[in-house]
């Protein structure tokens, strides 16, 4: 998903069509390929939401424990359905922004998925946080510093 619309540009770079308005008219079919995929993930058991006892949880398996789950799958293949609609519906209404289209769908997924990130299971660590949990752990000083002691 994210390979593609790099390639498109390129393409339509070259072939000296509008780059904006190639993205525009992609958006679309982008956020549906993500609900679709993430429909997947739900039947597969990854990308599994965390345990709980919430009235809308459903059951699901992270491959490991079956129960009662935040069905983050289901919630981030809810918002590909509705940025999908909204940016065809969008095209439908103005015929395309240039690429603003684009950019403003793109903004919206990626906000919707940090707050998806927070209910899945598994736990995100940045590098710069193991760095330092690392040397911690370890006894030594700061990251990226010297350790003086």
């Amino acid at each position: 998903l994210a390979v593609a619309p790099i390639v498109g540009v390129a393409v339509a770079w070259i072939l000296a069509l509008p780059v904006g308005a190639y993205l525009d008219a992609t958006a679309p079919a982008l956020f549906a390929a993500v609900a679709i995929a993430r429909v997947g993930c739900f039947f597969a058991g990854c990308c599994a939401g965390r345990i709980s006892s919430a009235r809308w949880a459903i059951w699901s398996s992270d491959h490991r424990i079956g129960a009662r789950r935040v069905p983050a799958q289901l919630i981030e293949s809810a918002a590909g359905l509705l940025l999908a609609v909204s940016t065809g519906l969008i095209l439908v209404v103005t015929s395309g922004l240039g690429g603003g289209v684009f950019v403003l769908s793109l903004a919206g997924y990626l906000a919707a998925r940090q707050g998806i990130l927070r209910v899945r299971a598994e736990s995100r660590q940045f590098s710069w946080r193991r760095r330092a949990e690392a040397a911690s752990l370890s006894g030594g000083g700061s990251v990226g510093g010297d350790a003086r002691t």
